[in-house]
């Protein structure tokens, strides 16, 4: 805590802006990091040993990348850290800040890369495990005594000023509220209720109908509490099956090369078809027991597409076959192969047949394209049957709609891109088919000719493009879900593409290093996203309902400022004396201004187009008499406010706040129990941006520069934050400078740096804070 305590000071706005490279976190859990230590402690003793097996050198050389992963996105896109965050659920939480540990992994970067260096430039083992050996006793210190060797180095550094002080400060002051955070949603369990379903009749007077509003009362600790593994499994989860699959089918490659063990890949296929049989009988018991559950992902826009990762199994469990079995071969190709053209087909008719959002495009719709083009590899391989110019067919239409959904979703991404990140991982989709498509062609054409260098440069350069975005634009830092496997799938499809061009194209030295990289990044990426997902496992986190929010999603994230300011005000009337009477009076004032403003536009915008849809309802809960009896209570407690300003009296106050408390409490619960489902039921999202941008403009300016830092400063956890702001961003992307402005004045440096961090569109022209907000500085304007 060197660091911590002797180089706190304040920020102001003046100072200058000192961004965390990359995607570091501000703060990291200290168990994760001792464990990576004692990995790392292993490792380095195991090199030393073993120094002179090139197995060994190349493990050294591993546990460096692993290192530059680490400084430039945390370690939760690292192994070591990754295997570590999965036991962390039993151990007591210990945060730290992130800066320090930043740059301990910058030092370990550093040893690891010199090692590399001496065992395969220099040839010197000897030298190699001198360094090794530093390495070994840094890690150790860390791992059994807690003692970070690289941030006491720091800390001298911040002292003698040859580092910015900026970035250690900041991270203090978001220690509890991630300690917090992580105490509430991780290590907390919460009961699972089974709702029962409410009926709200649209004709008081006629029988119930279909079109009723049904819905069930659901609170947060609901959702978080409701693991349930086969009411939650979704077909999205055939994509963890397709990841490993795909990998296998990689080291099979390899291993046809003689350049990796049998065993490998064949112990891959087996659980790739273990977790194929298990997501899928899940899946057909969902099918019987919820059957409606399954219909809504059929119909979904998105989740609708992994449908197609049936087949897509079913044909990457035939690639594996082949050269093993030829009865398998034709089993899973004539499975697979049919259906995979049908979802394709289905695919392209749900598009045209109906309306489409725009905004509702994903690149996931690329998926049902892979199928057919996987089948169109794996169908020249198939026995005692010649398909030589009928698996072109599996290939022509899903080339044209792969480039054309390519072309699509370039424009969606570069001219109007989604707030949410979790499609960001999804764009992975589009480097897998021409991937597949340079995998499939020379069996196509007899051989690696011009088609096939086309293709595989296509893929070469989005491999680059998504390189780029992830360093440069720090880009796919959405936390860990079932999207990741998507990508997992995709690289390992980009590596087959590297193999077959090394095999076919390029046997020299250049190509071989080219596959190796790209089979390295693959099975890297597996690993990590398979540590991951059973921490979600071992967490309770995986099969749980989705975390659904839109734009008028900022309407509950308001409710928990306001929970939050509520229990600030009651604790500081227990102790209200002259020396917190100011801020209890501001927090106060700010309470009181937030809840005119949102009542305002709730009673005078939002249930008045609720309305439309389910009449009277909100007269039914009693939502306009909880709005006076809220607003009686607060202007009483607000006539107080000059007074406790002045140190007037504070007499009845704590009796007042007593009364109210409890009132606007149940009035949010009211709410949320009732209000927020059929917004989301009924109203169209073009209805919601539009409800949001009457809102905004409802309520004085003037008014909003007090309510928008008030909000931002009282959620309680900094992805509410983020999400309240992306909720504007969805509505009114023209209006986010202004927001910007207002919480630059209203809220503290730190506050302001942190959410600019992933809401770049709030940053004001003329403040740089990072390369990624270049792009609002500038772009949206007149130069």
């Amino acid at each position: 805590q060197f660091y911590t305590h002797t180089h706190t000071h304040t920020l102001t706005h003046a100072a200058p802006f000192a961004m965390p490279f990359f995607q570091f976190p501000y703060v990291v859990n200290e168990w994760p990091i001792r464990l990576n230590g004692l990995i790392v402690c292993s490792i380095a003793v195991l090199g030393i040993v073993f120094r002179d097996e090139e197995a060994m050198q190349w493990v050294v050389a591993g546990l460096c990348v692993d290192f530059l992963a680490k400084i430039v996105w945390g370690g939760s896109a690292t192994i070591a850290p990754a295997f570590g965050i999965v036991f962390t659920k039993w151990l007591p939480v210990r945060l730290t800040p992130g800066s320090p540990k930043q740059f301990a992994g910058l030092c370990g970067f550093f040893f690891t890369f010199l090692a590399t260096l001496l065992f395969f430039a220099a040839e010197s083992p000897i030298a190699a495990s001198v360094v090794l050996g530093l390495l070994a006793a840094a890690s150790f210190l860390e791992a059994v005594f807690n003692l970070c060797a690289a941030c006491l180095m720091m800390g001298f550094a911040i002292q003698f000023g040859l580092i910015d002080a900026n970035h250690t400060a900041k991270c203090d002051e978001f220690l509890e509220e991630t300690d917090r955070m992580f105490r509430e949603r991780v290590q907390t369990s919460y009961p699972r209720h089974n709702r029962e379903i409410l009926v709200y009749k649209l004709n008081k007077d006629g029988e119930p109908t279909r079109v009723d509003l049904r819905y069930k009362q659901k609170s947060d600790e609901d959702r978080w509490g409701d693991f349930h593994p086969i009411k939650h499994v979704m077909i999205s989860d055939q994509g963890m099956s397709m990841g490993v699959a795909a990998i296998a089918a990689v080291w099979k490659i390899s291993s046809l090369l003689d350049e990796s063990p049998r065993a490998l890949w064949i112990t891959l296929a087996i659980i790739a078809a273990s977790l194929w049989g298990i997501q899928t009988l899940l899946y057909l018991i969902k099918l019987v027991i919820y059957p409606k559950k399954v219909y809504k992902e059929w119909m979904h826009p998105d989740l609708s597409n992994m449908f197609a990762g049936l087949p897509i199994n079913l044909l990457l469990f035939a690639f594996l076959a082949v050269g093993e079995s030829d009865v398998c071969v034709q089993i899973l190709f004539w499975s697979g192969a049919p259906l995979s053209a049908l979802f394709a087909i289905l695919a392209l008719g749900n598009w045209f047949g109906s309306s489409q959002y725009y905004e509702m495009m994903s690149p996931s719709w690329v998926i049902p394209v892979v199928g057919p083009l996987l089948a169109a590899l794996v169908g020249p391989s198939v026995p005692d049957v010649d398909l030589s110019n009928a698996i072109w067919l599996f290939f022509g239409l899903p080339a044209l709609l792969g480039l054309t959904l390519f072309v699509l979703n370039f424009r969606r991404w570069a001219l109007e891109p989604p707030v949410t990140d979790l499609q960001e991982i999804l764009l992975f989709a589009l480097l897998a088919v021409p991937s597949v498509m340079t995998m499939a062609l020379p069996g196509l054409t007899g051989g690696f000719g011009a088609a096939s260098y086309v293709t595989f440069s296509i893929s070469v350069a989005m491999a680059i493009w998504f390189l780029w975005l992830a360093v440069w634009h720090n880009k796919f830092s959405a936390p860990a879900d079932r999207n990741y496997w998507v990508l997992v799938f995709s690289v390992s499809a980009y590596a087959g593409a590297c193999y077959t061009y090394y095999q076919l194209a390029d046997p020299s030295v250049l190509g071989q290093i080219w596959a190796y990289s790209a089979n390295f990044v693959a099975s890297y990426a597996c690993i990590v996203v398979t540590l991951h997902s059973l921490r979600l496992m071992i967490w309770r986190k995986y099969y749980v309902p989705a975390d659904k929010w839109g734009p008028l999603s900022f309407m509950k994230l308001t409710h928990y400022a306001y929970k939050e300011a509520l229990d600030d005000l009651t604790e500081m009337a227990g102790t209200l004396d002259a020396d917190n009477a100011n801020e209890f009076a501001n927090t106060l004032e700010g309470l009181v201004l937030m809840h005119h403003s949102h009542a305002h536009y709730e009673d005078e915008i939002l249930f008045k187009d609720y309305d439309g849809y389910i009449p009277g309802f909100q007269d039914e809960i009693g939502i306009e008499s909880e709005h006076q009896a809220a607003d009686s209570g607060l202007d009483a407690l607000a006539a107080k406010i000059e007074a406790l300003r002045s140190g007037g009296s504070t007499a009845g106050i704590e009796e007042q706040l007593a009364a109210i408390v409890p009132v606007l409490t149940d009035h949010l619960e009211n709410e949320e129990r009732n209000l927020i489902a059929y917004p989301r039921k009924y109203v169209a999202r073009k209805t919601h941006k539009r409800l949001i941008r009457e809102s905004f403009r409802a309520r004085p300016i003037e008014e909003w520069r007090k309510v928008l830092p008030f909000i931002i400063n009282k959620l309680p956890y900094h992805p509410m934050r983020v999400r309240f702001l992306r909720c504007f961003q969805w509505a009114m992307p023209e209006e986010m400078e202004k927001l910007g402005i207002m919480l630059f004045n209203g809220c503290s440096r730190n506050m302001f740096e942190r959410v600019a961090r992933d809401v770049p569109a709030i940053v004001p022209r003329g403040l740089y804070l990072s390369k990624k907000t270049l792009d609002f500085n500038w772009y949206r304007r007149y130069w």
